[in-house]
């Protein structure tokens, strides 16, 4: 469900492959130079007229496909890295500008014309631009969570137009870490687990926020596998922020797809392949037609927002179940809705003040739901405490296992009581399920395919096990 993705100017220009699949998919690319980071010598003529020829390259290969939406000179060098006094550390604003505003603009005007130029992410183009993070005009990276340390709610305060980077780590899962470690090498702080994280507090960072939000993981998987919903959590907080304020903002890509070799990073997908949580996750929080939900205990209630980023109207169901985590459904409601192309709209403020207190908001989760054409289309839940400090029961999952051709089918009939971030494995096999790290209500039947690259049926079936938070501790 993305429609925008990012090339970034620390990486490659990608072979014309990936482009190929971009325009075959309707993705579309913002595409950087390759700059990013650091000072580069635009002192120097050479560098300069070597730097725009590269890009003269990359632009006439480029240019005739469709998904190329913008072209952007850097990542960064306008944030700290430009001065107006000679410095051996940093730029010239004067000399910057001949790179970046005039020499690659030119480019662009001169083989790309009807293609917009960015000089730099983030950038402001009205006001003072040495405002980089200015949330009124341009595009933001917002990065107060990972690197200020803040909570997932200071999402919650932010009213950026366009969101080019933000982002959190994790670990990978356990399988892959299998890959590049020996069996005595398995503990987070041993050198070769510290040398494959290359953020210099990146570990400590991941288990603090785990700590914060988890109750202690078992073991040492459960520890990896927490970071993953971590992570998924707080770039769906800031997904999730970012399209219910639409149009303030309109646009949000998170950092980052891949990696480019075994390690702990922002990536929702690792180096071998494999999906973590926050990929699956971002399948539904990216869904064109969407419901999403944000509680706001001072007033003790939960704003419902339907949002629609179809080119067309839609006419939707919302519906609202309120659980008890002992599986008993404590209240519910739907209402119709019209959603206009390009909107994001407030269908209710529900009051749930009474329901926490006789119940005790350690003791519910809200399941919002959203139908289009007498279809599921979308869903979300809404806790009133961290995960931590739900008395969450350990549910009973129902379910069958068949084969369709090369494929295996997971019928999913029922679960006694809520389980939350629940996903399916079957061994060290790297399988991809069309769905993972779900979450489930009570007596509601859920259908899973599973791709088995390989695996035999019998040995898919024979590995298969399920699993949700409860897991973990």
């Amino acid at each position: 469900n993305m429609n925008f993705i990012r090339v970034w100017g620390g990486g490659v220009y990608e072979h014309d492959e990936f482009y190929e699949i971009c325009d075959e998919l309707g993705l579309c690319v913002w595409q950087d130079f390759m700059a990013a980071c650091q000072c580069v010598p635009v002192y120097n003529k050479a560098f300069i007229d070597n730097f725009c020829k590269e890009a003269e390259d990359n632009v006439k290969r480029l240019r005739h496909h469709p998904c190329i939406a913008i072209w952007c000179g850097n990542n960064e060098l306008e944030q700290g890295h430009i001065t107006n006094d000679r410095n051996l550390n940093k730029m010239l604003w004067k000399e910057y500008i001949e790179l970046f505003d005039i020499g690659l603009h030119n480019v662009v005007k001169l083989h790309d014309p009807e293609r917009l130029y960015w000089p730099c992410s983030p950038h402001s183009p009205s006001g003072d631009r040495k405002d980089h993070g200015n949330p009124k005009y341009g595009d933001s990276h917002v990065w107060n969570v990972w690197h200020g340390g803040a909570t997932f709610e200071y999402y919650l305060t932010c009213k950026n137009r366009f969101v080019s980077e933000f982002g959190f780590q994790s670990f990978p899962e356990f399988d892959s870490v299998k890959k590049f470690t020996l069996p005595e090498d398995r503990e987070l702080e041993g050198e070769i687990m510290r040398h494959h994280q290359r953020c210099r507090s990146g570990n400590t960072q991941i288990l603090d926020f785990v700590k914060r939000y988890f109750k202690p993981a078992k073991d040492l998987e459960a520890t990896l596998t927490l970071s993953q919903i971590m992570q998924s959590m707080g770039i769906e907080a800031g997904v999730e922020h970012f399209r219910r304020i639409m149009p303030v903002c309109m646009g949000t890509i998170y950092w980052q797809i891949n990696d480019c070799w075994p390690v702990a990073s922002w990536s929702s997908i690792d180096y071998y392949g494999r999906w973590k949580a926050l990929h699956f996750i971002a399948k539904r929080f990216f869904a064109p037609l969407y419901v999403s939900g944000v509680y706001d205990a001072k007033k003790g209630n939960v704003s419902i927002f339907a949002i629609n980023d179809l080119r067309t109207g839609s006419k939707v169901n919302v519906s609202w179940s309120l659980y008890h985590l002992n599986g008993k459904k404590v209240a519910g409601g739907k209402s119709s809705e019209f959603l206009k192309p390009g909107t994001s709209v407030k269908v209710k403020n529900l009051n749930v003040k009474s329901y926490l207190k006789k119940h005790g908001e350690n003791n519910l989760a809200l399941f919002l739901t959203l139908e289009n054409g007498g279809k599921q289309v979308s869903n979300s839940i809404v806790l009133f405490v961290l995960p931590k400090e739900l008395n969450q029961e350990r549910p009973s999952l129902k379910f069958t296992v068949t084969k369709a051709g090369k494929d295996a089918v997971i019928k999913i009939k029922s679960t006694d009581t809520p389980s939350l971030w629940t996903w399916f494995k079957a061994g060290e096999a790297n399988i991809r399920f069309s769905d993972n790290f779900f979450h489930l209500e009570p007596n509601k039947a859920k259908t899973i395919t599973a791709k088995l690259n390989g695996m035999t049926f019998e040995s898919f079936k024979k590995n298969l096990e399920a699993r949700n938070l409860t897991s973990t501790y």
